[in-house]
């Protein structure tokens, strides 16, 4: 998400506004949108509730965009041309679309992922990847098969329009991250097409429709506290649905749960404690930088000091020996850690093999990394963090016990997370355990 300065925004008629980067857009919807809305909360009641009727409609005058696009403060921008080209029932399917967007964080995962400023190149990459990871299920959700309502009464059930990207088209499998998708791309050569009048296309960069942040710009649009409150809230209408109904794509069932499943041990202290000793050679004034004025500049401009950011890198057993609750119960502890260091984590799923999944920093970059079942070796693992491409200074090991450990320090502090505690007694006396009550 890229904040953009607080500027003038020049008044139009029929409250038509000027952008922060000079577009026509103005704040309203129109009666397909409300249409299509009444329709996703028919199908899928659950998304519509608190979903994609929360979103604030912004309509974007200008002839190079032609689709629908969400930013990160809960706004879903779109235009005429997409309208008039679109069905109820499409409309319908790209507003489910657009509100995954949301819920999943994909704006911060990708700046997680890519940095503050990516290349063009980056962002459409990572455009196509967003999508891929929302379309990979859309025969679940918006395969266009009716819908019965009450006795006897169908309604037309959501679509995807013509051209929307799923992962088949790039000869990639279903059921997997974003992030994976974005490597796959890249390795493959894959994933430059991402502009304005792409089919649902995303923006990891902010568009020039966009409004800006709420606080600076003074427009209509959420906090992240509010986003947060959301995904909760419809998380709980998803669980709550996939309870009594059953009929949910699993994808959104995992996500339910992991965005419910609270954090056990309370990380933000065990981190900062540990992350205190892991850096107190490395923290306090590194190196000197003009990001960071000195607060001593008086008529001319001097650099400032600048410390260095904490690396931290989880290894998570994967491994059969594992069961669905122990992986669900993992998978929220590093959700705990990611909130707690405030930094993206190099997580890795470790079974007999390691292979690294990247950086994330939301829940949605941990699902479906269960691997087939074998023995577990986390010092595999282990030795991968300390190999990466970013060495951690801190190592979270998630993990049932079931597993030989290092023989010796391996230099960061290593916290040890176990899901049983019958096996604390092999944990090695120079690692700091943590049992799961």
């Amino acid at each position: 998400m890229r904040l953009l300065r607080r500027q003038g925004r020049r008044a139009d008629t029929d409250g038509w506004t000027i952008s922060p980067q000079g577009w026509r857009v103005r704040v309203g919807t129109c009666i397909e949108l409300t249409q299509a809305n009444r329709l996703v909360g028919i199908v899928v009641p659950y998304l519509g509730r608190r979903g994609t009727s929360s979103l604030i409609h912004v309509e974007v005058d200008n002839p190079s965009f032609q689709t629908f696009a969400v930013d990160a403060f809960g706004r879903l921008y779109w235009s005429r041309a997409a309208i008039e080209k679109w069905t109820i029932q499409e409309i319908g399917g790209v507003l489910v679309h657009e509100i995954w967007h949301v819920l999943r964080n994909h704006i911060k995962r990708g700046h997680a992922l890519l940095g503050p400023n990516p290349s063009k190149t980056q962002a459409e990459r990572f455009n196509v990847a967003a999508d891929l990871e929302i379309n990979d299920d859309h025969r679940d959700w918006a395969g266009g098969q009716q819908v019965q309502v009450v006795r006897n009464v169908w309604l037309p059930g959501l679509k995807l329009p013509d051209g929307a990207l799923v992962p088949s088209k790039y000869g990639l499998p279903d059921g997997q991250r974003m992030e994976f998708y974005y490597y796959a791309l890249k390795q493959e050569g894959e994933g430059g097409s991402g502009d304005p009048g792409d089919p649902l296309a995303g923006d990891v960069q902010a568009g020039k429709w966009e409004l800006g942040d709420p606080v600076e710009t003074g427009t209509p649009g959420w906090t992240w506290e509010q986003l947060e409150q959301l995904q909760q809230q419809v998380a709980n209408e998803v669980q709550a649905h996939g309870k009594t109904a059953g009929n949910l794509p699993g994808s959104w069932q995992s996500w339910a749960d992991l965005t419910l499943t609270p954090s056990q041990v309370p990380w933000r202290q065990t981190l900062a404690k540990l992350v205190r000793v892991a850096m107190s050679q490395r923290m306090g004034m590194i190196h000197q930088s003009y990001q960071k004025l000195s607060k001593k500049t008086q008529t001319y401009l001097r650099p400032g000091w600048q410390g260095s950011q904490v690396q931290v890198a989880a290894v998570v057993d994967t491994s059969g020996s594992m069961s669905d609750d122990d992986i669900r119960t993992v998978l929220s502890e590093v959700m705990g850690l990611v909130k707690g260091s405030g930094t993206p984590v190099a997580l890795i799923g470790c079974a007999v093999e390691a292979a690294s999944v990247g950086y994330v920093s939301n829940v949605e970059a941990l699902l479906r990394m269960r691997a087939p079942s074998g023995g577990t070796d986390m010092r595999v693992g282990i030795d991968l963090a300390l190999r990466g491409r970013r060495k951690a200074d801190v190592i979270v090991v998630l993990t049932d016990g079931d597993t030989p450990w290092p023989i010796s320090p391996i230099g960061p502090p290593m916290i040890v997370v176990l899901t049983e505690d019958s096996a604390l007694n092999q944990v090695p006396a120079w690692a700091h355990p943590v049992v799961l009550k």
